[in-house]
């Protein structure tokens, strides 16, 4: 008896400790995936300057939403070319298939030729079969967009089982430039995409647990406690001073140096039984703050001014402005809206019925003259 105990110890031993080692390192990365899936913008990499976020799930919901999309697709001919092209040969509906989409933008200086190299995004939805489809969105770009492209190479991220696609060709209205098409897909709900190789490397390093990222950077933290992240859409950022000094804002009322004051900025868009919208502009002080608010009441009233006189035109318009209110609290100078839906509503039809009047007319075709 003794001898078959101290035999089935022996043969347990080998699985016990095998258990040991594994099932603690298995429980650590599989939680943190988990996490990402339920907050995937927890996988951008520190060193972003801006983050936003849609949340089309929400926004399908909504009575209306899908008119809109048709609208607008049938309002712009690229677009309704492009989604097409996605629908029907890629086999692939972004509206339909995608839930959350997560755009950061990394600091530093964009590329002139290539800005989107700045760019990484996230999104969540169904994303099964993606070898396949990447074949096909190949085959797609190959028609309309780059020269030639080649197959994607497909591996995995170092030191995980994440999918990575990999395809680089010259732009046919650009010989010069080269796009390098980056897709990864930790699993079949999270799609990540940039065309920058080592920005999507750095987020799949975060997503699997091998760097840090936002999640436990403080300066992020702080950031992303501003904004209402519940909202449909919303995003935070840093702001530099030339935008006001160099751009349109510095011809605003109050002058650029009040304007400049602002360091970040944060938005959320709600839409419920109320239709709210709410920017902050971050301030170094309150002192900057106090300034920048009375600098936008003032822009604010000269809006009203010229609201007026088109009140003929765009009667609800006209009245927009009286429901914007302007505040400081401590370091931030908040602008915030609210609307109830019915108004929201009526607002958005006097607009697109505004812009169906501003549409240009359809040229008439020149007659062929007679031989």
């Amino acid at each position: 008896m003794t001898t078959m105990k101290r035999t089935i110890s022996l043969c347990l031993y080998p699985v016990l400790l095998a258990l040991v080692i594994l099932v603690p390192a298995a429980c650590k990365k599989q939680p943190f995936l988990d996490s990402m899936a339920l907050t995937p913008y927890l996988g951008m990499p520190s060193n972003l300057d801006q983050l936003h976020s849609i949340d089309l799930e929400r926004l399908r919901a909504r009575e209306g939403f899908q008119e809109l999309v048709d609208k607008t697709i049938a309002s712009d001919p690229q677009f309704k070319k492009v989604m097409a092209a996605l629908v029907r040969q890629v086999e692939f509906n972004p509206i339909e298939q995608i839930d959350k989409i997560f755009v950061g933008v990394r600091a530093g200086a964009a590329n002139a030729v290539n800005p989107l190299q700045n760019i990484l995004l996230i999104a969540k939805g169904n994303f099964q079969n993606p070898a396949a489809k990447l074949e096909k969105l190949r085959q797609w770009l190959g028609e309309e967009y780059l020269i030639t492209p080649p197959p994607f190479k497909a591996n995995v991220h170092p030191g995980t089982s994440f999918k990575r696609f990999q395809m680089a060709a010259q732009s046919q209205y650009n010989e010069k430039v080269v796009y390098e098409f980056n897709f990864a897909f930790p699993s079949d709900t999270l799609m990540l995409f940039s065309l920058s190789q080592p920005l999507l490397g750095e987020s799949l390093d975060v997503i699997s647990g091998q760097a840090q990222g936002i999640q436990t950077d403080q300066y992020w933290q702080k950031m992303l406690d501003r904004p209402n992240i519940g909202a449909a859409l919303w995003g935070t950022g840093n702001l530099s001073p030339s935008l006001f000094k160099n751009g349109p804002a510095a011809a605003l009322g109050g002058g650029a140096s009040a304007y400049a004051n602002a360091r970040q900025y944060y938005y959320d868009v709600q839409f419920g039984q109320d239709f709210t919208a709410q920017i902050g502009l971050v301030c170094d002080t309150i002192e900057g703050a106090t300034q920048l608010s009375q600098a936008l009441k003032g822009t604010l009233d000269q809006v009203k001014l010229l609201a007026l006189a088109q009140s003929a035109k765009a009667p609800l318009t006209a009245k927009l402005p009286a429901s914007i209110l302007i505040l400081s609290e401590l370091q931030t100078a908040k602008i915030s809206l609210k609307l109830s839906e019915e108004e929201r509503r009526n607002l958005f039809d006097e607009w697109e019925k505004l812009s169906e009047k501003n549409a240009p007319a359809p040229s008439s075709p020149t007659p062929t003259p007679k031989p």
